[in-house]
């Protein structure tokens, strides 16, 4: 609906736009047609051509500028409902890594889309522009009309020619794409995390902001390719001489009037290159039918903003069986999880404690059995809900190509005085007397592994969830500092914590509650 609205919009402004040009053409050819001297004709002749020229001129940057303003809103608007399609269903994509797949449709498949909606508003500009310059080329003159579209075909060659002439602005277009993707696969890798701290919101703001960087600077470049293709517009050239001397002959000949002599040349030129234009630009339509329908895209989000837990009193695991590949990981478990107790989750390599953690996060999909949260059946519905109260932290921290604090926060707006209280508890000095635009993680990260999983407990000390789950968050820590992070994870108070360590000191092994083994 909403690229129907812009394409209406564009469509009147354009209308517009011609409208103007053609009345003020009929004005001169009127006033030109009432005047009797012929040095006055003379005079007003010479006068009116640039003055036409600049006009047209005008007019097709001005159209060219607001085509470009329309394309980037409707392709942010595509780019927004692949945004929206990841979120809404794609936990298992992320989680089999189908990032390749996700770059090709914000990258090729986008660049496809882009051709087939630029081919929206040329096709406008073009049926417009041929329609009121056919009426008046058959009016003026049927010869020249009939000239006009056989040179169109000619010149169609030298309009490809041309295009071969404009590889700087293209070259700037690739470097933005690359840097685009760099930042995709940045963003993207981050979705579990983002996911799993409900912070999905915040995401599709950056990869929205992305998105918007991307286009803006795609918009400019389109925009000087536009300015640096007019010294090469062969095509326009050609027309105009050929136009020329037809014109004069039918004007020595009789056969048509000084003021249509006027009239017919940026007429004739018009009609002769938008008719190639519609040649090329509806083989162009065709060839993107494939991908245009690939997705069924949506316009919502399907995240709840209610508040149905207040206080998650109770998580219950009720004849859980998962399986991945057609392969049985876990089967038919039962558990629960109160508050203010610690839960120490253990068994053999591979007996699936990390994929119970990652089903209660909401990565791995149950095949059979339920999740009850103060005896309410965990679903669509409610999911995002009982999310807000989950604080995960995973073995492999991941880190955003982004500011200290964001990585902590998972958000643009944060306590920098609080975060540097955290980094202090949890032993991260160092990262404390960063500035906080300081920029950690993609191509600068040089932080080590036991440093990356500090920053993990530091996420769920910032957002100070109800229900932790621990993933092996001590494994690349030496000892000292495996009993600190031990020891700040079990005192928390009214909480739910779930953890993974096979090798949890002995001082702390007192604190936990319960251990279930898987």
């Amino acid at each position: 609906m909403k690229k129907f609205k812009i394409l209406v919009f564009f469509t009147a402004l354009l209308i517009i736009f011609q409208s103007t040009v053609y009345l003020f053409l009929s004005f001169i050819i009127s006033f030109l047609g009432k005047t009797n001297s012929d040095l006055i004709k003379t005079v007003l002749i010479l006068a009116i051509y640039p003055i036409l020229w600049i006009v047209w001129l005008s007019s097709k940057i001005l159209q060219d500028y607001l085509k470009n303003k329309c394309l980037k809103l409707m392709m942010l608007n595509y780019k927004s409902k692949i945004t929206t399609y990841i979120v809404n269903h794609s936990f298992q994509d992320f989680e089999d890594m189908k990032f390749n797949e996700y770059k090709s449709n914000f990258m090729n498949d986008a660049k496809m889309i882009r051709i087939r909606y630029s081919i929206y508003f040329v096709l406008i500009e073009n049926t417009i522009t041929i329609l009121v310059a056919a009426g008046m080329l058959i009016y003026i003159s049927p010869i020249l009309f009939g000239a006009s579209f056989g040179f169109s075909i000619i010149t169609l060659l030298i309009s490809i020619y041309a295009g071969t002439m404009l590889m700087r602005w293209v070259e700037k277009i690739s470097l933005n794409n690359a840097s685009y993707v760099h930042k995709l696969n940045n963003l993207l890798k981050g979705f579990q995390l983002m996911f799993s701290n409900s912070k999905i919101k915040i995401f599709q703001k950056k990869l929205d902001n992305f998105n918007d960087e991307f286009e803006t600077n795609h918009a400019k470049f389109i925009c000087k390719q536009f300015k640096w293709s007019i010294p090469f517009g062969l095509n326009n050239r050609l027309s105009w001489c050929i136009c020329l001397i037809l014109n004069a002959y039918l004007l020595y000949s009789k056969q048509i009037t000084a003021a249509e002599f006027i009239a017919v040349i940026p007429i004739f030129t018009n009609f002769n290159n938008e008719l190639i234009g519609v040649f090329e630009s509806t083989a162009n339509l065709f060839s993107t039918n494939s991908i245009n329908r690939k997705f069924n895209l949506e316009n919502e989000l399907n995240i709840s903003s209610g508040n149905q837990f207040k206080k998650v009193e109770e998580v219950s695991l009720q004849g859980i069986s998962i399986s991945y590949n057609e392969k049985p990981i876990i089967n038919n478990l039962s558990c629960d999880f109160k508050a203010n107790q610690k839960y120490l989750l253990s068994g053999k390599s591979g007996a699936g404690k990390t994929t119970l953690i990652k089903t209660i996060v909401g990565f791995k999909n149950i095949n059979q059995g339920v999740i009850l949260v103060n005896n309410q059946i965990i679903d669509n519905k409610n999911f995002y809900d009982f999310k807000n109260h989950i604080s995960y932290v995973e073995q492999n921290t991941y880190l955003f190509d982004d500011t200290v604090g964001f990585n902590i926060a998972l958000s643009d707006h944060y306590d920098i005085d609080r975060i540097n209280a955290i980094l202090k508890l949890i032993q991260l000095d160092s990262i404390a007397n960063f500035d906080h635009s300081t920029i950690i993680g993609g191509d600068s990260d040089k932080i080590s592994g036991g440093q990356k999983q500090r920053i993990g407990l530091a996420r769920a000390l910032y957002l100070n969830r109800q229900i932790w789950l621990i993933d092996e968050t001590t494994s690349n820590l030496d000892k000292e500092n495996k009993y600190i992070i031990e020891n700040i994870i079990l005192n928390q108070k009214d909480k739910i914590v779930v953890m993974i360590s096979h090798n949890l000191s002995k001082e702390n092994q007192s604190k936990i509650n319960q251990i279930i083994t898987i």
